[in-house]
């Protein structure tokens, strides 16, 4: 199931668009949602056939300081915590890759009444 955010893309071209492929490699499948840091799209890794998640974050910021923070994502290997993949930029965008895991938001699971032992998990 794809879940989608109400928010405005915060940070994404409007050429970014189902069927737009980025990098020669990321075909965009649809938008997943959107914040403070960027917006993620649902992608096909058309070198490895595989859907990912792509995150367009902003050009502007300090490439180093996303270099660091990929590096030490990657070394994060925990059955709750989405794998990151890489870190990639175009001439239009900058963008960070990982694992794309499927499922409902918390946002839309909190608005249709999260039962009680699930409230408590997700909070455990």
């Amino acid at each position: 199931m794809v879940t989608t955010d109400e928010a405005a893309p915060a940070i994404a071209p409007p050429t970014l668009a189902p069927g737009a492929v980025i990098a020669d490699r990321y075909r965009i499948e649809a938008r997943l949602g959107a914040g403070g840091g960027g917006t993620v799209f649902r992608c096909r890794d058309l070198e490895l056939d595989q859907p990912v998640a792509l995150k367009v974050v902003s050009s502007d910021g300090d490439l180093e300081r996303w270099r660091r923070e990929v590096a030490m994502a990657r070394q994060i290997t925990d059955r709750n915590v989405c794998r990151v993949h890489d870190l990639g930029e175009t001439d239009e965008v900058r963008y960070v890759t990982m694992e794309l895991v499927e499922g409902t938001s918390l946002r839309t699971k909190l608005r249709a009444g999260l039962p009680t032992s699930e409230a408590r998990s997700v909070i455990e």
